[in-house]
């Protein structure tokens, strides 16, 4: 972002964090968000708020803060896209011809990543880094149009006009990652416990947090967001979860060090450090 040199690398890193905030708590909502308005129009929502995001970036060549207020727009809508469209295939295919599907996806999406970054970094070196993200659209308007025609109405629609929505879970939720998320990523520039500032956002991450587990485990909420309980008493959803949460930290680390090494230490152009 040769535009935003001028200003410090303190400012420019709120873009990394803010696309991980984005992201981690449209992650962690991702289920709920089906449940309330279904498998068909969650994905359809997230590809509108994912484009919007995408144009906005593209739009803001010149402005951090719009940049910001773009990324943290287009995460939230794209962060359960991987997850939501291998759950959607299990659902809707059902015996021999799901794992027919299922392999297919896998072999659709990992040629995507394959091609993809680098196409990013050409772009970002060649003509414009506001322009990689035009990049985006067409693959959202085929991914719209297969969503629209193919995913019948209501599928996997579970909530009835007086059904239960629990808001303020989602809420203590969103407000515990995301302090958290500000507070370990600012953290070591901020010097940790030396700067209110990170006091003040791991606090509200640690109260969200706690209330957010007291009131998701609760005998009287019909509708948690996570199900805890559930996943407390079934040993393989307890594995499957530590597993995750490990692999899934390990592997989003060395996505954001490892370019960042190469750009930053290596001093690499742009499409060299995404074919890494």
């Amino acid at each position: 972002m040769v535009q935003f040199r001028s200003r410090s690398s303190d400012e420019v890193s709120w873009v990394v964090i803010l696309y991980n905030l984005g992201f981690l708590c449209s992650l962690a909502i991702s289920y709920w968000m089906t449940l309330v308005i279904g498998s068909r129009r969650h994905p359809l929502y997230s590809i509108v708020l994912y484009a919007t995001g995408a144009l906005g970036c593209f739009c803001s060549a010149h402005s951090l803060r719009s940049l910001l207020i773009s990324r943290v727009i287009m995460d939230f809508g794209g962060g359960a896209f991987l997850v939501r469209a291998v759950i959607l295939v299990r659902l809707m295919f059902p015996g021999k011809d799901r794992v027919f599907a299922a392999s297919w996806l896998y072999v659709e999406l990992y040629s995507f990543a394959v091609v993809y970054p680098p196409a990013m970094g050409w772009i970002s070196d060649t003509l414009h880094w506001s322009y990689a993200f035009l990049l985006d659209f067409p693959f959202l308007a085929i991914g719209a149009f297969l969503i629209w025609k193919f995913v019948p109405r209501r599928h996997h629609y579970l909530r009835s006009e007086k059904a239960y929505v629990d808001a303020w879970g989602a809420g203590l939720l969103i407000a515990a990652l995301g302090s958290m998320q500000i507070a370990l990523s600012r953290g070591e520039r901020d010097l940790w416990l030396q700067s209110p500032f990170i006091v003040c956002f791991l606090l509200v991450a640690l109260v969200c947090f706690v209330t957010f587990l007291w009131w998701d485990w609760r005998p009287e909420n019909p509708a948690p967001v996570l199900h805890l309980r559930t996943i407390w008493r079934q040993a393989p959803l307890r594995a499957s979860l530590s597993i995750i949460t490990v692999v899934g930290a390990m592997l989003r680390a060395s996505l954001f060090v490892l370019p960042q090494y190469l750009r930053l230490e290596a001093e690499a152009p742009m499409n060299r450090s995404s074919l890494h």
